[in-house]
């Protein structure tokens, strides 16, 4: 048997008055999550340059503690990823529809995680 879409969850899907009052974008937290990726950068520079020991001594360990930057991101972004669900709890509403979710989620990393491939393979040759 079929039974009727929530109407609270029908709400928070759509895009609306619903939506205004959640906040969707941390640029705080975005641009610490761009540091640590530069962090991570660093480290991999570090590296491929083996561990060149003419470096200014702090910025020699701030590379060699690159492996940290993978830490922070990747906690930032478990949070960022958590939120939409948080908040629907919070609010005491029907969580976001994962299919509307995960497509949204495809649709922005997969383009960039294509394209470094090609970038990659195209350097290595």
């Amino acid at each position: 048997m079929k039974t009727q879409p929530n109407k609270r969850h029908k709400r928070f899907r759509q895009e609306g008055p619903a939506h205004n009052d959640i906040q969707n974008s941390w640029p705080s937290l975005t641009g610490i999550r761009g540091l640590a990726a530069l962090w991570v950068l660093l480290l991999h520079a570090y590296m491929i340059a083996g561990n060149a020991g003419d470096l200014w001594q702090p910025l020699e360990w701030l590379m060699a503690m690159g492996g940290m930057g993978v830490d922070i991101f990747f906690t930032l972004s478990a949070f960022l990823l958590s939120l939409p669900f948080a908040e629907a709890l919070r609010r005491n509403q029907a969580h976001p529809d994962l299919r509307t979710y995960t497509k949204r989620r495809f649709a922005r990393i997969f383009p960039a995680y294509y394209l470094q491939i090609v970038v990659v393979l195209s350097l290595s040759v």
